[in-house]
């Protein structure tokens, strides 16, 4: 028992002289996992703050680590960067409490004054590999592309490696000013992104609409001339719906309409139409004729309805000739 007392006693005497010698200690120093305006001033006299935080980015550079493996590095010096604290600056730590506080960490937000060179800033950002490389793409949403024997189909987002300017200028600067060793631009996400684009239910639904259409193919026939609708003109008929599909348009459609009618109406024109036994027939125009027309023409209110009556054109027709075609 004795003996354990000893043992007790010594252990004693030397957990109250590594208590006392940390007090002495952090009495002039700071304690360990201590922050200052983000920069790591542990175990860092406490009489040396101001100097040390002015001279902290005299050789200071900063590494930047992007997509693609992209390095780069950017030194304070390059866009002429200075900081210091405003006169006064103290920071009070207890030091009787070391053992506690020691092992947490303490953050401390202290009033500073900074400068740097804009433009030189901006200059050393476009020196860069990761702005100035020629394989930087923008990012792409999600899109509908075609492809051919295929048909349409969704082409997933590509996330590019172009960076946001303002973004970058930032977390440069903001990287700098917390005295950093690294940046990694993707995890401070200063990579520029997409539009977040349509609903993906939605662009699964067009999809579905521009595989159905596109897949149609409608023909009118004028006389001699055939009109094809298909493809990009046919889509051109339609818009999207509140859930992604594809509906009919009816401007579109109307003016399509208008213009198949200003090519194609032949109402109340005079044509020629050849004969089985030779020669040619010439019809006056309103007794042959095809009409397109969006409308049907309002009848006057002063007119009463009837049926109208067929106008026979065969008088017009020489006696034993028949026209090879007709008109609708």
């Amino acid at each position: 028992m004795k003996r354990l007392g000893q043992i007790g006693l010594v252990l004693l005497v030397i957990i109250a002289g590594v208590y006392f010698a940390g007090v002495a200690y952090f009495t002039h120093y700071f304690q360990p996992r201590t922050y200052i305006n983000g920069v790591d001033y542990s175990l860092e006299k406490k009489d040396q703050l101001e100097a040390r935080y002015s001279g902290l980015w005299e050789d200071y550079s900063l590494k930047i680590e992007g997509r693609g493996e992209k390095k780069d590095r950017l030194r304070a010096a390059d866009f002429a960067y200075r900081a210091q604290l405003k006169p006064g600056a103290q920071i009070s730590q207890a030091p009787y409490h070391w053992p506690l506080t020691a092992l947490v960490d303490k953050t401390y937000n202290l009033a500073y004054e900074e400068s740097f060179d804009e433009v030189k800033l901006g200059q050393a950002m476009l020196d860069l590999h990761v702005v100035k490389d020629p394989d930087i793409v923008n990012p792409a949403p999600v899109s509908i592309v075609y492809e051919e024997g295929k048909g349409y189909g969704i082409k997933e987002a590509e996330a590019g490696n172009r960076l946001d300017w303002a973004k970058l200028k930032e977390g440069l600067v903001e990287a700098v000013r917390t005295h950093q060793e690294s940046l990694d631009l993707d995890q401070a996400d200063l990579y520029a992104k997409a539009d977040p684009g349509v609903d993906r239910a939605q662009l699964e639904k067009k999809v579905q609409s521009l595989n159905e259409i596109g897949g149609f193919s409608l023909a009118y026939q004028f006389g001699e001339t055939r009109e094809e609708l298909s493809g990009e003109a046919l889509l051109a008929l339609y818009g999207e719906g509140a859930d992604g599909s594809l509906q009919v348009n009816p401007e579109a459609a109307e003016a399509y309409v208008g213009g198949l009618a200003a090519r194609y109406n032949t109402a109340g024109m005079t044509r020629d139409f050849p004969m089985t036994g030779g020669g040619v027939a010439r019809v006056p125009g309103g007794f042959l004729a095809g009409s397109l027309t969006r409308r049907p023409p309002r009848r006057p209110w002063w007119r009463p309805w009837r049926p109208r009556r067929p106008r026979p054109w065969s008088r017009f027709i020489p006696e034993g000739a028949r026209p090879m075609a007709r008109v609708t």
